[in-house]
């Protein structure tokens, strides 16, 4: 390949990156259209689109009164910090650092996540051109509670946490695969916290760039949380999941045991939280399974210790299960590189990556489904692609022959409690059978739901 190819290549590589990143931050910013919006007696009329979807970065509008302030709903990126968040928002870098750096106090700024809304109210600077000063920072990390952070003086941030109020209602959204799975539950108003928590279900059990096509049915169950004095909704627990796909129907409630564990159980009462997601990326489609095949670099055949994602560079990749970083590294022909060890037996790889995600280092634990990094072409590699494997006792094995038993399967009474929970799910969700009401028009329904 001349230096002028390998040029253009990188060029091409960087300009799909930027299409990946545009794709992934859609899936946060753009405002679902869910339709037929039915609402059960006792409950208000509510816009689904606020119930669906933050607004979009920079929808601001000026604060009554005060001709200089503005106030902005921002929603965090796969990868942003709080500090981009406010940086993108036209927040002066000063301000950002030490709002971030006041939130440490009550709140770890690295624990926010990818579709979290973030409220601002910003003024201008009068001695910075084109910068803002932040007035006030607020967010809702948790159900019951909003972080604020706001000037104490000219030169100090404060930060608190507050105590919310509000009306749990459980949502019903429906609807027909007909780009992705990700596109269409948008299009029915599915909130972005709730797509990847479901995109995290059903990795276990599905290949979304495979297993899934255009026509297989979707259902949602989850809860949203409207402030009292209509200061906002959002979204709580995704609590039921439904997938029909050709050769079979998935169904998952989300359930807590009496000693504490969470997690997604089928019907049976077998949890789903066991075994590694099949695809580590967020897009993309398998270019090269586990298996001998001819070096596409070296031009000779030996073994594929692996599975090859063909995406665009800037992708995200996303840990394919709960464990911890043991590697963070430069690594020869694999390039940048990170292991995960999931327990005394199984880790994963992940190879050619472009960069790392700016907070992760070796030993922080990661959750599965979290984003850890993003494709690249580094290493021994003809384009962007994310190299993954398995390994069992520290040697690569075929993914697709690695089985887990199931992590809890309810017996007895637990499993008495769990049927009786569910039943209460599919009466209030009108649900007799998996994505029965997924078979017309894309639609979301609000019920009202005591929040006991």
């Amino acid at each position: 390949m001349t230096k002028m190819q390998r040029i253009l290549l990188y060029s091409a590589g960087a300009i799909s990156g930027v299409i990946a990143i545009a794709f992934v931050a859609g899936l946060a910013l753009d405002r679902g259209k869910a339709e037929n919006l039915e609402i059960a007696p006792r409950v208000p009329r509510t816009d689904p689109d606020k119930i669906a979807m933050a607004p979009p970065v920079g929808n601001a509008e000026t604060i009554p009164g005060e001709d200089d302030r503005q106030g902005a709903s921002v929603v965090l990126r796969p990868g942003d910090t709080l500090i981009d968040a406010l940086r993108n928002a036209g927040v002066s870098f000063g301000e950002s650092f030490a709002a971030s750096d006041a939130l440490r106090g009550v709140f770890d700024p690295r624990d926010l996540k990818a579709g979290q809304r973030l409220s601002i109210v910003v003024r201008s600077d009068g001695d910075t051109q084109n910068s803002q000063r932040l007035d006030h920072l607020s967010f809702i990390p948790e159900t019951d509670s909003r972080v604020v952070v706001e000037h104490e003086n000219d030169d100090a941030f404060v930060a608190r946490v507050e105590p919310i109020e509000h009306d749990m209602r459980l949502v019903r959204s429906f609807g027909t695969i007909s780009q992705s799975f990700f596109e269409s539950a948008r299009g029915v108003g599915v909130p972005t916290p709730i797509l990847i928590e479901a995109y995290r279900v059903l990795g276990q059990a599905v290949d979304f760039q495979r297993d899934v096509a255009d026509g297989d049915k979707f259902a949602f169950g989850y809860e949203i949380y409207v402030d009292k004095g209509n200061v906002g909704t959002h979204a709580g627990n995704l609590v039921y999941i439904s997938l029909d796909i050709t050769d079979r129907s998935l169904t998952y409630f989300r359930h807590e045991t009496n000693d504490g564990f969470v997690s997604y159980f089928d019907e049976a009462g077998n949890s789903i939280a066991s075994g590694l997601m099949r695809t580590p990326v967020s897009s993309g489609r398998l270019s090269s399974s586990y298996g001998k095949r001819e070096h596409p670099v070296l031009g000779y055949t030996r073994m594929h210790k692996g599975l090859d994602f063909k995406t665009v560079r800037g992708t995200p990749v996303l840990a394919a299960g709960d464990g911890t970083v043991v590697q963070r590294r430069r690594n020869g022909s694999f390039g940048n590189y990170i292991r995960i060890r999931h327990n005394g037996e199984l880790s994963t790889a992940y190879a050619h990556l472009d960069r790392y995600k700016d907070t992760l280092a070796s030993g922080d634990r990661v959750r599965r489904g979290e984003v850890i990094g993003y494709v690249g072409e580094t290493g021994l590699t003809t384009g962007p692609n994310l190299h993954f494997e398995v390994l069992k006792e520290g040697r690569q094995v075929n993914p697709a022959r690695v089985a887990a038993p199931p992590q809890r399967k309810l017996e007895g009474e637990a499993l008495s409690r769990f049927q009786q929970e569910t039943a209460e799910i599919k009466a209030m969700l009108d649900i007799s059978t998996p994505t029965e009401n997924a078979r017309g028009e894309p639609e979301t329904d609000v019920f009202s739901r005591d929040k006991s």
